[in-house]
């Protein structure tokens, strides 16, 4: 990279970091890593589901026949990739992957958390960065409410999910 790439990167990279500190106060307290770069292919919720090809959103892509903003047809969509609820169960399982949903007063959802194997969280924040987070209380606030609930899926399940995600992109030209 040259002397200019190098600088454009690094305003970039400061330009994000301040974006996400603004909105998420609760990551610069609780500590956090920027993972990737801004990117519109996909969101937080397809992000959780192990999708990086597809924005999930209705009018969009939904993988089911059930597409709304409730935190019920949210949690429909995961269990038609293979989630169930754990309740607020956010501990590491082995052999599982962890998702936390969380929603607003209004029983809207908002945003979706994965579970690390290492025990970190990360999320995707809309059109910005995937961020890895310790927690995820940190990310509860007036941006994306609180928890509302824990899905997991096995590894298997998972891994199923991801390689028909990349089929359907392939199918897409997305991929």
């Amino acid at each position: 990279m040259d002397s200019v790439g190098a600088r454009e990167w690094l305003r970039t990279m400061i330009r994000g970091s301040r974006r996400i500190e603004a909105s998420l106060p609760g990551v610069v307290h609780a500590g956090y890593e920027r993972h990737s770069h801004p990117a519109d292919s996909y969101n937080c919720i397809a992000y959780a589901a192990g999708d990086l090809f597809s924005w999930w959103e209705p009018g969009e892509y939904w993988p089911n026949t059930s597409p709304g903003f409730s935190l019920a047809h949210l949690e429909a969509a995961y269990s038609s990739v293979r989630f169930t609820n754990c309740g607020m169960d956010r501990t590491p399982e082995i052999g599982f992957e962890k998702i936390a949903l969380y929603g607003d007063a209004k029983k809207q959802w908002t945003h979706a958390a994965r579970l690390r194997p290492d025990g970190w969280w990360e999320s995707k924040l809309g059109y910005w960065d995937d961020i890895l987070h310790p927690t995820p209380e940190c990310l509860e606030g007036r941006f994306y409410g609180t928890i509302a609930l824990c899905m997991k899926r096995t590894l298997t399940d998972a891994a199923t999910a991801r390689i028909a995600a990349r089929s359907r992109a392939r199918i897409n030209g997305k991929w």
